[in-house]
Order: C-alpha cells, then structure tokens, then sequence
C-alpha cells in the first residue's frame, strides 16, 4: 500500500506499524527490511477483537522508506513480511488473569465491605444492653468496631474507586472529544478532593460517576458515625447474694430487767437507751432508725412498727389564766384544755431587778392504776420569750409574750414505705402514723402483758402481726411514762440549768417539732429492742452498660449499599456498551495503531484537528 501527504517520512528509515509517520524514530541505517525480524502474535493473542487503522488485522506491518534520488520527493511502502513459520502458539489465559483482568477484584472488595459491616451489626446486637464488665478480652469494643468500620470503608473505596476510573472509558467512548476529562475522573476515583472538585470540573458527567463522588465525601464521616453508635450508661442493679436490712418490733418487753420480783416495781434500770434517746429528742437530735445497707444504694420492704407519736396543739389562745393572790410580786396560774396546771411568777427587787418565770412545764401519766399502762402522757409547756437587747420585760406586759402547747405521747404504730439508702445517706420516704388504744387495756395471757389495736378496727397493722395489736409488758409502759415525766416536769425546787426539759424547751426554735422529735427517737430505739424482726430489701450498685445507638448505623448501611449499588450499574453499563473492562489501567492510553502520540502534560498538541483525530482513534479500541 502507499501513501502521499504534505508531510513525507524521512527517507532511508523502518517504521514499525505501530509508529506514527508524523515522528522521527532513530535512523536504521545500512538495513535491509529482511533483516529485521520479529515474532509476529496473531489477532488470537489478543484478549478481545482490536481495531487497526492503518493494516489488516491479521498480521502487522511494517513499511520501509528508501532514499530517494535528488529530484524525487515522492515515497513509497514496503509490502506485508510474513510472519516466520516457527511462531510459537499463544498460551492460555489463566483463571486469575481472567479474575484480576474482570470484575473480580472490585466484587470480592464490595462482598468484604458488606461482610464487615454485617460482622459490626452482629457484634453490635451481642453488645447491646450488656454489662461492660462481661467483656473479658484486652481489645476494647470501641476498638472492635473501629477496625470493622475502616475494613467495611476500605473495602468499599477500593471497589467504588475503580467503579469511578471504569466510567472515565464509557465517557470517552460518547463523548470522543472530552480527553481532558479523563483527569478528572481519574482525580475522583483516588480521593475526596478529587471527587469534590469533578462536580465543577465535569459538567456533563455520568449520573452514577457523580453518585460515586458522593458516596467517596460521605465515607470520611465513616469512622465518626461508628464511634457514636457505642455508649456507654450507668444502670444500677441488684447486688446478688446481698441484702440490706432493718429491723422493727411488733412487741416490746424487757421481761424482769430492773424489777424487784416481790413487789413488781421498777427499783433498777430499765432500758435506759430509750431515756438517752428522749434526752436528744429534747435538743432535736435524732438518730436515723436501724435500716442497714451494705452497700451504696439500698432499698427497704413495706413494714409497721411498733413506736410512739406526739400530738400537740398550741394553746396560746385557749388557756385559762388566773393571777394568784400574792405579798412578792405577780403569779399566775394556767391551766390546759386537758385540764394541766402550770404556774409562772414575776418579781423585782434592788438587787437582782425584774425577773420572771421564762418556761415550765408539767406532764402526767393518764392511766396510772396498778397495773396500769402509764402511757399516754400529757404535758403541758408554758415559755415566757425576753428579748434582753430590745423590749425588755416589765411587771405590766411579762405575760404578754407567753407561748403554751399542749401534748399527748401514746404508743402507736408506724408504718414505713419507700425509705431507700443512696450514698450512705438515708432517704425517707413515707411514714404514717396509726393511732392505737393506749386505755382500757385490758391485760393479755400473763397479767403484765397487754394488748394495744389500731383505733380503727378496720386498719391493719401487717399480715404478720397476730392479733392485728401490738405486745407490752404494762411495766415497760410504766418505765417510758417515767422518763417523759422526769423530762416534762420542771421544779421550781432545782435550778433551770439542773434540769434536762427546763432549758431545751426554753429555747426550741419549734415546740410542736420537739416533741415530734423526741417521739421518732423513742420510737426508732424500739425498732430494734428485745423483740425486734428483721427484714430484707435490695442492695444496689452501678454497673456500666453497653447502649447501642442504632439510629448511627443508617449512614453506614447506606453508604454501603450506594457503592454497590455504583458498581452493579457500572458492570451492566460497560456490559451494556460491549467495552472492555479497563478500569483504572492505561492499556486504552498505550494502545497499538494510534496515529498520534498523547501529549505531554505540559505541551500542547499542534492543532485541534489532530486532538480530536487522536482521541476518537482511542474511543475506536475501547470496544469490543
């Protein structure tokens, strides 16, 4: 075949067929064409059907230019060299070049990527609502999740990354004259910035190039979503094996203690903690009851106890007063609507100037009979407030200051519910008062022992209490009566500062809430006297949970499925054009037969005639 154009090839040189014309190779001087051999490959050694512009498809060419004369300017080609008789036959081509050479790479990647993120959803639902300290192995599960994440987002970049290079072909082949293109799209397929700036760059890109684009932005938040899908919460829990603890009494008897058996009177000490624990009642210090926890957190059963309860009124307004008939100063009588006399008296003299009486107080028991309970006891306060700094006291206006309560502490049940223990500090919950009949009692089996019943009939005390009453020995009763009275009952034979009521009482910021306290003292030592039982509740502690946060696993699954998705469009696609599957390879670029070379980077080509020319001979051998 031969050839005329503007340009003329360098006369005396070989040009294999695989040259382009345009371009001086080095020159092959002194060679005759027969002397330049070759192993010709058949167009079977190929892996798929090439189109050749310039010879036949079967064998290659090569033309030889000889030297013309002086005034020739014309050139002519070389006929076709036959191939030699002892060329080797193509060898096979094996199953993993067919594999690496396919889609075998990027479908086993978008497989792993979708068996790590299932692998992270099953460790996931073993993780959640499990106790942190059941996790035994060194390897943290943030940890765990971590690497699955970065496997599941390696394996999808790898594969979406040759998805995108695949298109930058299937580009080219529609649209021949967009070479620069391929950058881009090369760009896109290695990272973020690439993939971010091929929104600008390629105008008229491929839909699922620029779905692609967005999966590759939305994978570096990848690694951020699945550090929020663990949290980590405190949750308490029972403590198994442990139980806290109190203890109430449904009876109280001391039995014979400090009793002289002839005469069955109280000549000794009794239960002298219950004393001590009226005495702190007074000055408002009041132990907590006897409820145990051996832990940080407790929690107690429902129970009624056995206990004593204060009612009291103020009377300031109600009470009678009378002054008595006197030589030395003024003295007044009062007396309660319970019928309780209480004296107060005023004076002045050179030495010591005004005084008067600052606070009394009596108390008395109202079932003293042999035998008798003693319990309830009454008492009646009467206290004289002086502000020494300001308006002084005066013989005319003393008694104008006088505040006066009366009060009635019986035995009575109490009934507990919702106390718990948090940090060591006691959280009360409810306490309620049941009212029981402290008189008329009648005696119960032994002639000391008596039995004391709700006033409601229709209350309960507990299923475990029999009788639905409590038990006392009537000498018990006697005792508890002692004490309030010997702290109620203010002589004027002893000096204030000599007696334990006298003071107290005097400067209680709240009488009604003093007796209230001195009531809950007693009552809380009862809980745990001679008779007491015991009870078990809950003991809690803080235990860290693992919380999954599902909601966070969504941009992961679907980030996930779009690169799939981008490859399974991008196969049928290619399958679709009958191209070859070049992917990220720049065979296309170094193909045999292009006219024109690609340019450099940095230089230009001649014309747009020959960029044109070269990129549609380039999209020609894209396909099959």
């Amino acid at each position: 075949m031969g050839s005329t154009g503007a340009q003329n090839p360098h006369p005396g040189y070989l040009y294999s067929y695989d040259q382009p014309y345009n371009q001086p190779y080095d020159a092959i001087q002194d060679q005759d064409v027969s002397e330049h051999s070759y192993n010709y490959p058949t167009a079977s050694q190929y892996n798929s059907s090439q189109e050749y512009a310039m010879h036949d498809d079967s064998v290659p060419q090569a033309y030889f230019v000889p030297a013309p004369n002086e005034d020739t300017v014309t050139w002519h080609t070389v006929t076709e060299i036959n191939p030699p008789t002892d060329a080797k036959p193509p060898s096979k081509i094996s199953l993993w070049d067919r594999f690496n050479n396919g889609w075998g790479p990027e479908i086993f990647s978008q497989i792993c990527s979708v068996l790590f993120l299932l692998a992270l959803i099953i460790l996931l639902s073993r993780l959640d609502g499990r106790p942190l300290s059941t996790w035994t192995i060194a390897v943290s599960p943030n940890a765990f999740v971590a690497v699955l994440s970065i496997a599941s987002k390696a394996s999808l970049i790898y594969a979406l990354g040759q998805t995108i290079s695949q298109l930058k072909w299937l580009h080219l082949t529609k649209k021949p004259d967009s070479l620069e293109d391929l950058q881009h799209y090369d760009d896109a397929s290695r990272g973020p910035l690439g993939a971010f700036r091929m929104f600008w760059t390629v105008r008229s890109g491929h839909f699922i190039a620029y779905v692609g684009c967005v999966v590759i932005l939305l994978a570096l938040a990848f690694e951020p979503f699945s550090q929020q899908l663990l949290h980590f919460e405190e949750r308490v829990i029972i403590v198994p094996g442990t139980q806290s603890s109190v203890s109430f009494s449904t009876a109280y008897d001391f039995q014979s203690r400090g009793v002289d058996g002839v005469s069955a009177v109280i000549v000794g000490p009794r239960d002298n903690p219950i004393t001590a624990a009226a005495v702190n009642g007074v000055y408002d210090v009041v132990k907590d009851p006897p409820f145990d926890c051996p832990g940080s957190t407790c929690s107690y059963p429902t129970f009624t106890t056995f206990g004593v309860c204060s009612e009291c009124a103020d009377i300031t307004k109600t009470i009678n007063k009378k002054l008595l008939n006197t030589t030395y100063g003024q003295t007044y009588s009062f007396t309660t609507p319970g019928n309780l006399t209480v004296q107060a008296s005023a004076y002045s003299d050179a030495h010591s100037g005004f005084k008067h009486t600052l606070t009394n107080a009596t108390a008395v028991g109202l079932n003293t009979e042999f035998a008798g309970l003693g319990m309830p006891v009454r008492t009646g306060i009467i206290r004289f407030p002086d502000d020494q700094d300001n308006d002084r006291s005066t013989m005319t206006n003393w008694t104008d200051s006088m505040q006066a309560y009366e009060c009635t502490i019986s035995f009575c049940g109490r009934h507990y519910s919702g106390w718990s223990t948090t940090n060591g500090t006691l959280s009360r919950g409810d306490e309620r008062i049941i009212k029981l009949n402290n008189s008329d009692v009648p005696a119960y089996g032994a002639p000391w022992y008596r039995l004391l019943a709700p006033l409601d009939p229709a209350e309960s005390l507990g299923a475990n209490i029999a009788n639905n009453s409590f038990k006392i020995n009537y000498l018990d009763g006697q005792n508890i009566e002692s004490v309030l009275r010997s702290i109620f009952t203010i002589s004027n034979a002893l000096p204030a500062n000599q007696q334990i009521g006298a003071a107290a009482l005097y400067n209680s910021p709240d009488i009604i809430a003093t007796m209230d306290n001195v009531a809950k003292g007693m009552s809380y030592h009862m809980m745990s006297g001679p008779n007491s039982t015991t009870v078990h509740g809950e003991v809690y502690t803080t235990q860290a949970y693992i919380k999954v946060v599902w909601p966070w696993i969504t941009p992961l699954v679907a980030v996930v499925v779009a690169s799939a998705f981008c490859l399974i469009a991008v196969i049928f696609l290619t399958r679709k054009a009958k191209q070859l599957v070049w992917k990220s390879s720049l065979t296309p670029l170094l193909l045999p037969d292009v006219s024109y070379m690609l340019t450099n980077s940095s230089e230009a080509p001649t014309n747009q005639w020959q960029m044109r020319a070269r990129t549609m001979t380039i999209a020609k051998h894209l396909a099959r």
